[in-house]
């Protein structure tokens, strides 16, 4: 995208039609020539507007997509540490993160993993986050 507003399609779009403009006018009563005029000058403020929209929903995506990134990062550290811990069985345990909250749910076969599994969560996560543990004991 470039930086140079002179550059952006609404830009050349208004560039366009002021050439445009100037042509039709050269024929034209004064008072032709004002509303024609007046018309650029809105038209120049909408794509003003446009270019601004645009610009924060760009801005919006990306930040959301960057927060979804971190999010899936966080996950899958904590994914790699379960899978990778002794004694904890990690078959039925899901990790979901959302904002600064990592959640586990599923079912582990007794109290012992469900809090080693919490345990290794916490671990793997700095200041800032929670590790909301919803894991149940289902018992093998």
């Amino acid at each position: 995208m470039a930086n140079d507003m002179r550059d952006t399609a609404p830009a050349i779009a208004s560039r366009l039609l002021a050439a445009l403009l100037a042509a039709v006018l050269l024929g034209c009563s004064p008072q032709a020539k004002q509303e024609y005029n007046d018309a650029a000058q809105k038209q120049a403020v909408a794509t003003q507007a446009t270019e601004k929209a645009l610009k924060t929903d760009v801005q919006n995506t990306t930040a959301a997509a960057s927060q979804k990134a971190n999010e899936a990062g966080v996950t899958l550290k904590v994914k790699t540490a379960l899978v990778g811990a002794v004694g904890v069985d990690t078959r039925n345990i899901d990790v979901d993160t959302t904002g600064s909250t990592v959640t586990l749910k599923g079912s582990v076969p007794s109290a012992e993993q469900k809090t080693r599994a919490e345990q290794i969560a916490k671990g793997e996560l700095g200041n800032g986050w929670t590790v909301d543990d919803q894991l149940t004991v289902a018992g093998k």
